[in-house]
């Protein structure tokens, strides 16, 4: 596993060694960044990164310039890894992580974010709803994306306050692009 771009081009990272762990796979992750190369300026940019396992999501946004990246996972494990991969790369000084259930840390999470990777297991029963979970809590700053690496199968219906903007299927795998619905703005008066 690998950084593919940016600053830490070609650093190996650790993968987390444990079968229920799946990392992105390298065409999967080379995938999202190329859309989200179209789409987002990653230059200063806030990133939350969920279900982290061994952070190789955000590492990839820092080394193409993301400001900060909080990376989220419950198991310790996955979070001693991403320790290590902090200091294998040197970016202790624009990271955070933290060793929390995703779900407890959406609850009481107020800090905003341009974008938030989740790859939950593709097990869970409750991964459609996190997208809804994470525009409800309020995490996304405007123009920002959700990136969600899924089960094929998985369907996740956006609802009023979001939408899909892309989506990409590799085999069993599918990575959904969302964003928020902008408000609709008060018509400007006519002139007169």
């Amino acid at each position: 596993m690998r950084v593919i771009s940016g600053t830490y081009k070609g650093r190996n990272l650790r993968p987390v060694r444990d079968p229920r762990v799946r990392p992105a796979a390298d065409r999967v992750k080379e995938s999202i960044f190329n859309i989200l190369q179209n789409r987002v300026n990653l230059h200063g940019t806030r990133v939350l990164d969920l279900f982290a396992g061994s952070g190789s999501l955000g590492f990839e946004a820092l080394s193409r310039g993301a400001a900060w990246v909080v990376f989220v996972d419950e198991w310790q494990g996955a979070t001693k890894v991403i320790e290590e991969n902090i200091k294998l790369l040197g970016c202790g000084d624009r990271c955070e992580v933290i060793k929390a259930d995703v779900y407890k840390f959406l609850r009481h999470a107020e800090e905003q974010y341009d974008l938030v990777f989740v790859d939950p297991p593709y097990r869970l029963e409750s991964a459609p709803d996190l997208p809804h979970r994470i525009f409800k809590q309020g995490l996304l700053s405007p123009p920002g994306l959700i990136i969600m690496e899924h089960a094929a199968r998985t369907k996740i219906q956006p609802d009023g306050s979001f939408s899909l903007v892309s989506e990409r299927a590799f085999g069993s795998t599918k990575v959904s692009f969302f964003s928020s619905l902008r408000p609709k703005s008060a018509e400007s008066p006519t002139a007169q």
